[in-house]
């Protein structure tokens, strides 16, 4: 890109002035951009590489994976109005998981990278004019599409990098306007999703959390905190999910979903 611009600028005799911007600048295009431009001066806000005040953001641990699908159900029927995204982090995940919404009743299209180009941008009018109101897809619409107006993101599968997070979050709550992220988290995310509630308390970036977890360290480390702060928690009578615990970390919500009692079935 560059080449063709700086070759313009000779060939006319002007001098050329760059503009770089970005939602998330991460190693190592912080040195490509200084080996670049010598004279690079940087711009940025208070608010950089974190999530608006705009959003609110809940984190509902869930028992296992097989409790996600109707953890999903319960958030889309707590916050039911309006458009929401739902990510995830694999095609056979969103696959898998439109198909299920769409049993149910919901009116929901995909978003993904093994849709041909025709029924992909099909799905996505269908979505941006409301025939439907649920997007499932991939990272692939986290960032570079024209979404104005997103009520709800969720995060069904939690993002494998903060970067992403800070991406998919940002689909909503745009231009000052208020919206929701909701993260569906398991025990594999559970120490990631305790360090960006930290990080947001504290008002610090979230660029440097991890989403790499070292389960041992969940397990008897400091952020076994959340589950034993779940076990002495009762069980809330609110919205959401029957039987949801709510434990008292601000400015997020977190909340955790009990596991199913296994049945035994009659002879």
């Amino acid at each position: 890109i560059l080449g063709p611009i700086r070759a313009s600028g000779l060939a006319s005799s002007r001098h050329v002035q760059y503009l770089l911007a970005a939602a998330t600048v991460k190693p190592p295009m912080d040195q490509v951009f200084a080996s670049t431009f010598p004279n690079l001066k940087l711009v940025s806000g208070k608010g950089v590489h974190q999530t608006p005040p705009s959003l609110t953001e809940e984190y509902i641990r869930v028992p296992g994976s097989a409790d996600k699908h109707g953890a999903l159900r319960a958030s889309l029927s707590q916050w039911s109005k309006g458009k929401t995204l739902v990510f995830c982090n694999s095609t056979a995940s969103c696959r898998s998981t439109d198909h299920m919404l769409q049993e149910h009743g919901y009116p929901s299209t995909t978003l993904h990278g093994d849709i041909p180009p025709v029924v992909r941008k099909k799905n996505f009018d269908a979505f941006v004019a409301g025939d439907a109101t649920v997007l499932v897809c991939t990272d692939l619409a986290a960032r570079g599409l024209d979404l104005v107006h997103v009520d709800h993101v969720i995060n069904f599968d939690f993002p494998k990098s903060s970067v992403d997070y800070l991406h998919r979050a940002g689909r909503t709550g745009r231009a000052g306007k208020r919206g929701i992220v909701t993260n569906l988290i398991t025990k594999h995310d559970a120490a990631t999703a305790r360090d960006m509630t930290i990080a947001k308390g504290k008002l610090q970036p979230i660029m440097e959390v991890t989403t790499q977890v070292n389960l041992a360290k969940y397990k008897h480390g400091a952020h076994a905190a959340v589950d034993s702060a779940a076990k002495r928690d009762e069980p809330s009578r609110g919205g959401g999910a029957r039987g949801t615990r709510k434990l008292k970390l601000k400015p997020h919500k977190l909340r955790t979903l009990p596991r199913r009692a296994k049945t035994t079935p009659s002879l």
